[in-house]
């Protein structure tokens, strides 16, 4: 099974009761068009940095510290690396179908219990097609 961690915005959870934080969350989705954000990837102790832009529905690009580039049309995924090998996937066969595609995630929001982390965080985990996703906000 492939697990993915996505945290994707926050919001104060000391000010709303849960069912409002809820709502607020698919609301904010509702009018997302685009966001960035820089990450942190770990796979198996190698640790790569870089920054994000998803463009709704189902675009991203990627740009790592190390010059490797992630880009996705919304059909396919490719990956440069810094040596200029190209990495060409169906978006179907990865995780990123279902977390750039945010009607598929408001759907899975409005059915599934949130979990308090930390007291920080709102936690939803998914479980779709041998994936678990795990959205913070």
């Amino acid at each position: 099974m492939i697990k993915i961690l996505f945290i994707f915005f926050l919001i104060n959870i000391n000010s709303f009761a849960l069912g409002s934080i809820k709502e607020e969350i698919i609301n904010n989705l509702i009018n997302i068009k685009n966001l960035s954000f820089n990450f942190e990837q770990n796979i198996n102790g190698k640790i790569e940095t870089g920054n994000c832009i998803i463009e709704y529905p189902k675009k991203i690009f990627c740009e790592y510290d190390n010059k490797k580039i992630l880009v996705s049309n919304g059909k396919s995924l490719v990956i440069k690396t810094r040596n200029n090998n190209f990495y060409r996937y169906s978006m179907k066969k990865t995780p990123l179908n279902f977390i750039l595609d945010k009607n598929f995630l408001i759907d899975q929001i409005k059915n599934l219990k949130e979990r308090i982390v930390d007291n920080q965080f709102i936690n939803f985990t998914i479980i779709k097609e041998n994936n678990e996703i795990n959205i913070f906000f």
